[in-house]
C-alpha cells in the first residue's frame, strides 16, 4: 500500500476494554477524572511532523480530552523538550463519542528514530471504563545487569504515570507518579518520506517484545520502515477473550488495514493450539480461569485463509509466523505438538502467506525440536526470552516486507 503523502504510522497498539483479573492489570472500571496522564510512547521511526489517533472505541459513553499536549520523552516522567500543543480542527480539545477515533491535526515536534513521544492528556470529567491497550511494561523483564547488551533494545521503553488536576505539558515531573495504563491514544503517525511504509506485528504473549528488536533494524534497513506492536497478551487468532482483546479475525481490520501507511501484515499465535481443550483448572495459579474449544490445524489454517484474503483486499502481503515449540508449558500436549507440526508445514509448504518467518526453526532445542532452546524462553517453555525475542526479530527477512 503507498503511504499517504509520506505519513507512516510509528507507533500503534491494538484497544480493548480492560477487565480487573489477576496478569491482566488495568487501571480501573470507573476510569479517570480530573487527572493528567502522561505516556510515553516508543516511536519506530521519527520525523519533523506528527499527528495522533485518539480512541473511545469500547468506551461506555463519550469522553472529554480538555487538553493535550506532546514533547520529546526524557528520563521517567521529565520532558526533553518544549510541549507543543495537541489540537483538533484548530482546539486544543476533544469530545469522542462512545465508538469512536479521531486524528489530530500535524503539530511540529522533531522526533528521532527509537525514541519516545510524550503525550500529556487532561481529563476533567470522569471517563468511565477506559479503552485501554496491553500492558507490556513489565512482561518478561529481566534486570539489566543479567542481559547481554544485545538482548537490550535500542528502543525506548513505554512508561506510564498520572497526575491529580491538569499538569499538561508541565516540566514538573515530581507531581506524576508512575501507573499500570497504557490508553485512549491508537496510533502516532510520523512524517517521513524516507520511509516506505509500516510493518504490523500481530499476535499474542509470544510476539509482543520482538517488535522492538525489529523496530531497530527496520528503521536503519534500505529502505526504511517503520514497526509497529499490536501483540496482545492472552490474545487467540479465532477467539475473543475478556481482558485479552477481540480475536484475531476480529481485530485485524483495526489494527492492520486501518494502519496509516501499512505495508505488510507479521502474524503468529500460539494460544489457539495451547488453549484447545483447556480447563479452567488447567490455568497456572493467579492466571484467569480459562474454558477453551478444541482448535486444531485445520480451524487454523482457514483463519490464516481469511487473514491473507483480507490483507489481500488491501494489497497488503501476509508473512506468517511458524508457531514454535512449547513442549513443558502449562498447556502442552503430544495431541497439540501433532497439529502444531501439521499447520507449521502447511505454513511452509502451501505457498499461500506471501511471507514466511520461520520462529519455530528461530527458537527451537537442537537437541529437543519439540521445545525452545534453553537460553530462548523465560523458564516456563513458553515465552521467549530477551534472547528469543531478539532471535525472533532476526529471522524476519525484511525484504519481504
Amino acid at each position: 500500500m503507498l503511504t499517504e503523502g509520506g505519513w507512516v504510522a510509528s507507533w500503534a497498539r491494538s484497544a480493548f476494554e480492560g477487565v480487573q483479573s489477576p496478569g491482566f492489570p488495568s487501571y480501573g472500571d470507573a476510569g479517570v477524572a480530573n487527572e493528567t496522564l502522561r505516556q510515553v510512547f516508543p516511536l519506530s521511526v521519527g520525523g519533523e511532523l506528527l499527528r495522533v489517533r485518539l480512541t473511545n472505541l469500547i468506551g461506555g459513553h463519550p469522553v472529554i480530552f480538555d487538553e493535550i499536549t506532546a514533547a520529546r520523552a526524557g528520563m521517567g516522567a521529565t520532558l526533553a523538550g518544549p510541549p507543543t500543543k495537541i489540537t483538533f480542527g484548530g482546539a486544543n480539545y476533544v469530545e469522542i463519542p462512545t465508538g469512536a477515533e479521531v486524528l489530530s491535526d500535524p503539530f511540529r515536534s522533531p522526533t528521532a528514530d527509537l525514541e519516545g513521544l510524550t503525550i500529556d492528556l487532561y481529563i476533567d470529567k470522569s471517563t468511565g471504563a477506559p479503552t485501554r491497550s496491553d500492558w507490556l511494561f513489565g512482561f518478561g523483564e529481566l534486570p539489566p545487569d543479567e542481559l547481554l547488551p544485545e538482548e537490550i533494545p535500542d528502543q525506548i521503553r513505554p512508561a506510564a504515570f498520572s497526575a491529580p488536576g491538569n499538569w499538561a505539558g508541565s516540566p514538573m515531573s515530581d507531581r506524576f507518579r508512575p501507573i499500570p495504563f497504557e490508553g485512549f491514544v491508537a496510533a502516532i503517525d510520523v512524517l517521513d518520506r524516507s520511509t516506505i511504509g509500516t510493518v504490523v506485528i500481530m499476535g499474542d504473549s509470544t510476539t509482543v517484545n520482538y517488535p522492538p528488536f525489529l523496530a531497530s533494524r527496520a528503521a536503519r534497513h534500505d529502505p526504511r520502515l517503520a514497526v509497529v506492536n499490536a501483540g496482545v497478551c492472552g490474545n487467540r487468532m479465532l477467539t475473543s477473550s475478556p481482558g485479552r482483546g477481540g480475536a484475531g479475525l476480529a481485530r485485524f481490520p483495526h489494527d492492520a488495514l486501518l494502519v496509516t501507511g501499512a505495508r505488510s501484515v507479521i502474524a503468529m499465535w500460539i494460544n489457539d493450539l495451547g488453549m484447545s481443550d483447556l480447563l479452567s483448572s488447567g490455568a497456572p495459579a493467579g492466571m484467569p480461569k480459562i474454558t477453551a474449544a478444541h482448535t486444531d490445524a485445520n480451524d487454523l489454517i482457514a483463519g490464516w485463509r481469511q487473514l491473507i484474503t483480507r490483507a489481500h483486499s488491501q494489497h497488503l502481503p501476509l508473512i506468517a509466523g511458524t508457531t514454535p515449540p512449547f513442549k513443558g508449558a502449562f498447556y502442552w500436549t503430544a495431541d497439540k505438538e501433532k497439529e502444531r507440526q501439521r499447520l507449521n508445514a502447511w505454513i511452509r509448504t502451501s505457498g499461500e502467506p506471501d511471507g514466511i518467518a520461520d520462529f519455530d526453526q528461530a527458537l527451537r532445542d537442537p537437541g529437543d525440536r519439540e521445545q525452545l532452546a534453553p537460553r530462548y524462553h523465560m523458564g516456563d517453555f513458553l515465552h521467549p526470552s530477551p534472547a528469543g525475542s531478539r532471535a525472533m526479530a532476526d529471522c524476519i527477512d525484511l525484504s519481504q516486507c
